[in-house]
C-alpha cells in the first residue's frame, strides 16, 4: 500500500503547475511536476527551516539534510544544466513509481545509468530518493567508491560538501576507523589489507582551523557516525602544512573524539598542549622544510616531552615541505591505536565553557570569564581526585566517569559528599563557599545567555547566523550598509580574507516572517539606519548621542570617522546573541571599510579569546580608539587607568615592539629580543605575522590595554657571531627585522655566542629564506601587564 508521503508525492506529480518564476516556460508540464514532487520529498528534511535541528526526528531525516539541502540548491540553481534537473527528476518519478520495487529499480538505474551519478554528480542521489520514498526502511548505495556526502550547516542553513573515500569490497555491516584528512593532505586511500573509510572536510578556508573550520571538521564526524557504521574508538586525523595546524587546533578542544594525530611538516602555535594527555600523536617533518621552519616544532615537542606525553617528532634530514601522506610506518602506528573513551587521567583547559569537555568532565561555569579555566583528575579504586583553576562548576558524566559510590571525592584538597543512584547520568559539582553536588540542573523557559568571552568569535560557532542591514539612511548609504553584510557574510571568522561561507543577509525591513529567536544575528548599521538596532537600542548597556559614545564610566568618545563593534545577548530574545557593527564613516572612510570589514570584528578568527574587547571602536585608519569587556553579568568591567594616555610613540608598531621586545628581554635574561620590522612584508601571499594593532593617541589609555591577558608564546635560541652577522644582514638591515637593543654589525664579534628570544610566529619569516635555527628552547610568556609596564611606566 502506498505509504502517505508517496501518495503525496504522487498526487504533486500529477497535478497541473504554473511556471515558476526563473523557470523557462519550454520546460514541459510533467517535467515541472515532477520536479515539484521532488522538491517536496526534498523539503521533508526541512531544508527551509534552519533553525531547526531535527533532534528528535528519526535518523534517516538527520543523516541526508545536508543531501536534500544540496539537491534542492542545484534544481533552483539557474546555473545547474537543464538536461541534469530532467535526468535527476526522471529517476526520482521512476523510483516513486516503483515503490514496490524500490531497490530492484534503483540497481537497475544504477547499472544503466550510475555513471553519471558516480562520475558526473558524483554524489549519492539514488541513496537519498530510496530513504526518502521508503521512509529510511530502505537504503541503497551506488558502486562508486569516491564520491560527495553533505551535511546540513545549521550555521548558514544550506549544504556543505565533503570528500569520502570507501573501502574496497565496503560492507554496511562491518565497523571501519575513519580516517580524516583536512586541507593539504594528498590521497592516502584505502586498501584490503588497511580497509578505512576517508574523509576530507572542506575547510572553509579559514587559517588555523578556529571558528567555522573547526564546526566544519567536526559536523563531518558526527554525520560519518550517523550514517556509516564507524568504530567510534578509531577516528584518526591528519593533515599538512596549515592542514597540520589545523588538526592540532580542532583536537585540542576535541581530544576525547580521537584516538591519534598525525601532523605533516607543521604543528601550530599557541596550543593547550596540556590537553594531549590521552591522544598520541607523530609529527613528520622536514628539516629542509622552508614554508614551515622546524625549529617551532622542536620547541613544541620539547613541551610535549616535558609533560611526558606520547608524542614524537620524525625529522626527515632531507625532506623540505613536500611530505604529503604519513610514512607506512606511522600509518601501521596509527591504525594500531584505539581511543580509550574513560580515562582515568584527565586533564583540560579551555577559553570558553563551550569547550569544556573532556572525556568525562565538563567545565560548565568560569569564576572568571576572561581567565583559562583548568581542571584535572585522577581516579584509583579507593578515590577521585579533582583540581580546578578558576572554575565555578563542573560535571562528571556517570556512565564513563570512573567513580562509584563509596569511592572518596576529593575538589580542590576538600572531600565533597555525593550520592549516586541508577537514574542519574551527570553528576553537577559547584562551589557556594564550599564544593557541593546536584543533580543536573533542568531549566524551563528561556534563560539569558551565559556571557562567554570572544566577542564576534562567538557568533561563527555552528548556531544559525543572520546578517541584517540597515535601510533607514539615503541611497548611497544603504547600499553601502548592504554591501558591507554582504561582505561580511561571506567571513567564516578570519580577519584577513573571505572563508568558504555564505551566511544568510537580510534588510531590516525583513524581518517580520522570521523566527528571530532562533538566530544570532550580526546587525550592520547604527539605530538611525537599522531599524532592528533601533528597536533595542535602549536596553543596550551604551548610547550614542550626536556621534558620542557613552559607555560604562568611561569618558565620552567621538565616533567620526570610526566604527563602533559591540557583542551582547539580544534583548529581544536573550538566549540568543547579537553583534553590532556600527561604522560612523564619510564617503572616503567607507571605501576603506570595504576593503576589509572584518578587522572590526573584534576576536573573530577565534585566538586568544579571553583577550576580546566586547566593545570595539576602531578607525577607518584602523587604530584603536576604545577596548572594553564585559563581566559574567553582562555589566562592563570597571578598569583604572583612564587618565594614563598611551604615549604617542606607542601607537606606532615600531615603538610597540620595542616595548614588547623590552618585557621579552627582561623575562627571558638573554641578549637580544628580535621582532618584526616596519619593512617586513609578510608571508605566503602578504599574510602579516606581526599581530600587534595600532592606537590613537588621542583616545587609547590605560584602561583600554587592560583587555589584553593571554600571554605571547615565545622561543629561545643560541647564535654564534657568525649566525647573528647574517640575519643581519639579510632581515636587520633591511628592518624587517628589529632588535632590542638595536644592534651594529660592528659590535657583532665573529666568534662570539649570543642569547636571543624570538616570537614563535616570527620563526617561519627566517626559514621562509632558508634559515634554521639550531639550540633552540621554549621560551617564556610574555605578558600584557610586562608590556604595559614599558608602555605605560617605562623606566
Amino acid at each position: 500500500m502506498r505509504t502517505v508521503l508517496t501518495a503525496f508525492l504522487f498526487l504533486s506529480a500529477i497535478t497541473p503547475a504554473y511556471s515558476r518564476e526563473g523557470e523557462s516556460e519550454a520546460v514541459p508540464t510533467a517535467q515541472k511536476n515532477g520536479r515539484q514532487a521532488l522538491l517536496n520529498a526534498l523539503a521533508t528534511c526541512r531544508v527551509s527551516e534552519p533553525w531547526e535541528t531535527l533532534n528528535d526526528t528519526t535518523d534517516f531525516l538527520q543523516r541526508n539534510r545536508g543531501a536534500a539541502a544540496y539537491l534542492t540548491e542545484q534544481l533552483k540553481s539557474q546555473s545547474f544544466e537543464q538536461e541534469n534537473k530532467s535526468r535527476i527528476t526522471s529517476d526520482f518519478l521512476e523510483l516513486l513509481e516503483n515503490e514496490n520495487r524500490l531497490l530492484d529499480t534503483a540497481k537497475r538505474i544504477d547499472r544503466e545509468r550510475g555513471e553519471y551519478y558516480r562520475e558526473s554528480l558524483r554524489f549519492d542521489a539514488l541513496r537519498l530518493f530510496v530513504e526518502l520514498i521508503s521512509g529510511g526502511r530502505e537504503s541503497f548505495r551506488f558502486s562508486a567508491a569516491q564520491f560527495n556526502e553533505a551535511y546540513f550547516s545549521l550555521a548558514e542553513g544550506r549544504s556543505q560538501l565533503f570528500q569520502v573515500v570507501l573501502p574496497p569490497d565496503y560492507s554496511p555491516n562491518e565497523d571501519y576507523p575513519l580516517f580524516v584528512q583536512v586541507f593539504g593532505s594528498a590521497s592516502s586511500l584505502p586498501t584490503r589489507e588497511d580497509p578505512f573509510i576517508r574523509v576530507r572536510p572542506n575547510g572553509r578556508g579559514v587559517w588555523g582551523y578556529r571558528s567555522m573550520s573547526r564546526y566544519d571538521v567536526m559536523q563531518v564526524i558526527s554525520l560519518m557516525k550517523t550514517a556509516y557504521n564507524i568504530d567510534e574508538n578509531r577516528v584518526y586525523m591528519t593533515g599538512t602544512s596549515s592542514g597540520a595546524t589545523g588538526i592540532m587546533h580542532v583536537a585540542a578542544y576535541r581530544q576525547d573524539v580521537f584516538a591519534g594525530l598525525v601532523p605533516l611538516v607543521a604543528f601550530g602555535n599557541d596550543l593547550p598542549l596540556e590537553n594531549f594527555r590521552n591522544l598520541p600523536l607523530r609529527c613528520e617533518h622536514g628539516v629542509n622544510d622552508w614554508t614551515s621552519a622546524i625549529g617551532n616544532v622542536r620547541v613544541q615537542f620539547q613541551k610535549l616531552k616535558a609533560l611526558r606525553y606520547d608524542a614524537v617528532l620524525n625529522e626527515h634530514p632531507t625532506a623540505g615541505h613536500g611530505i604529503r601522506t604519513p610514512p607506512p610506518k606511522t600509518m601501521q602506528w596509527l591504525f594500531e591505536l584505539e581511543r580509550n573513551p574513560a580515562p582515568k587521567d584527565v586533564l583540560h583547559t579551555c577559553e570558553h565553557p563551550r569547550d569544556g569537555r573532556a572525556y568525562w568532565l565538563r567545565i560548565e561555569t568560569f569564576l572568571d570569564p576572561h581567565k583559562i579555566a583548568r581542571i584535572e583528575a585522577s581516579a584509583d579504586a579507593e578515590s577521585l581526585t579533582v583540581s580546578t583553576d578558576n572554575i565555578r562548576q563542573f560535571s562528571l558524566d556517570l556512565t564513563t566517569a570512573p567513580l562509584r559510590q563509596g569511592q572518596k571525592l576529593t575538589v580542590d584538597g576538600s572531600p565533597v559528599s555525593y550520592k549516586l543512584d541508577s537514574e542519574k547520568k551527570q553528576l553537577t559539582i559547584f562551589e557556594n563557599a564550599s564544593w557541593q553536588t546536584s543533580s543536573a540542573r533542568s531549566h524551563t523557559g528561556a534563560r539569558r545567555r551565559a556571557y562567554g568571552a570572544g566577542a564576534a568569535a562567538n557568533l561563527f560557532q555552528g548556531e544559525p547566523l543572520l546578517f541584517v542591514h540597515g535601510t533607514g539612511a539615503d541611497n548611497e548609504e544603504n547600499q553601502f550598509l548592504r554591501q558591507a553584510a554582504s561582505i561580511l557574510a561571506r567571513s567564516g571568522g578570519p580577519q584577513f580574507k573571505p572563508a568558504n561561507v555564505r551566511f544568510p543577509v537580510k534588510a531590516d525591513s525583513e524581518l517580520n516572517d522570521l523566527p528571530l529567536d532562533k538566530y544570532n544575528l550580526l546587525l550592520v548599521g547604527s539605530p538611525e539606519t537599522n531599524s532592528y538596532l533601533k528597536k533595542i537600542a535602549s536596553r543596550l548597556p551604551y548610547s550614542v548621542q550626536d556621534g558620542v559614545l557613552k559607555a560604562g564610566d568611561r569618558a565620552p568618545l567621538s565616533l567620526r570617522g570610526a566604527v563602533l563593534s559591540f557583542h551582547y545577548f539580544n534583548p529581544e530574545h536573550s538566549s540568543r546573541l547579537i553583534y553590532v557593527v556600527s561604522p560612523y564613516l564619510n564617503e572616503a572612510e567607507r571605501k576603506l571599510f570595504l576593503k576589509n570589514p572584518r578587522y572590526f570584528l573584534a576576536g573573530s578568527p577565534g585566538f586568544k579569546m579571553i583577550d576580546q574587547p566586547d566593545l570595539l571602536v576602531r578607525g577607518a585608519d584602523l587604530r584603536i580608539r576604545r577596548e572594553m569587556q564585559l563581566d559574567a553579568d553582562w555589566k562592563f568591567i570597571r578598569v583604572e587607568g583612564e587618565s594614563n594616555r598611551i604615549p604617542k610613540q606607542f601607537s606606532d608598531r615600531t615603538h610597540l615592539a620595542v616595548a614588547h621586545m623590552k618585557a621579552a628581554r627582561k623575562t627571558a635574561n638573554v641578549d637580544l629580543a628580535l621582532w618584526w620590522g616596519p619593512e617586513d612584508k609578510g608571508l605566503f601571499g602578504g599574510y602579516d605575522f606581526n599581530w600587534l594593532p595600532t592606537f590613537d593617541p588621542a583616545s587609547y589609555t590605560m584602561a583600554d590595554y587592560a583587555v589584553r591577558r593571554r600571554e605571547t608564546e615565545s622561543m629561545t635560541a643560541v647564535l654564534s657571531g657568525e649566525e647573528l652577522r647574517d640575519i643581519f644582514d639579510r632581515w636587520i638591515a633591511t628592518k624587517e627585522i628589529i632588535t632590542w637593543p638595536e644592534l651594529k654589525k660592528e659590535n657583532i664579534e665573529a666568534d662570539g655566542i649570543y642569547s636571543i628570544v624570538i616570537p614563535m610566529d616570527l620563526v617561519p619569516k627566517l626559514g621562509n629564506r632558508k634559515k634554521i635555527l639550531t639550540n633552540v628552547a621554549p621560551g617564556p610568556a610574555i605578558m600584557p601587564e610586562h608590556v604595559a609596564n614599558e608602555m605605560f611606566s617605562p623606566t
